[in-house]
């Protein structure tokens, strides 16, 4: 697959990710506004962010990550989702926006969408 059917691929499937979160697993506490575009945009602005920001963030806390056994980056995925909510919330682009109401939400939305990353991955490989 070329570079950029590979960039479409996943900012469609990221997208696709965050609507099945959005409205089947956490409807009430994780809601993103604006439609399709405002899913759209909310994949561009993670997958830049996760290519930017989440391998310092991987660098700066991999002691803790080591001794914890991994343990750890659940809550360095928790710390991202937060991270990217404020960005996405800084732009207001095309009216979107996100709301995660609570910490529970932003520990479990990070597993899922670590356990969907990982899924994406392997069918693009």
């Amino acid at each position: 697959m070329g570079f950029f059917k590979k960039v479409i691929f996943h900012i469609l499937a990221t997208a696709g990710v965050f609507w099945v979160i959005a409205t089947h697993i956490f409807p009430e506490t994780f809601i993103i506004s604006g439609g399709f575009s405002g899913y759209a945009f909310a994949a561009v602005i993670f997958g830049i962010l996760n290519t930017i920001l989440k391998p310092i963030l991987k660098l700066l806390t991999f002691p803790i990550r080591f001794l914890t056994l991994g343990v750890f980056s659940i809550f360095l995925n928790a710390g991202f989702l937060w991270i990217w909510e404020e960005v996405i919330n800084f732009l207001e682009i095309n009216g979107t926006s996100i709301e995660i109401k609570d910490l529970t939400t932003y520990f479990l939305a990070g597993i899922f969408l670590s356990i969907a990353n990982s899924i994406l991955h392997w069918i693009e490989d």
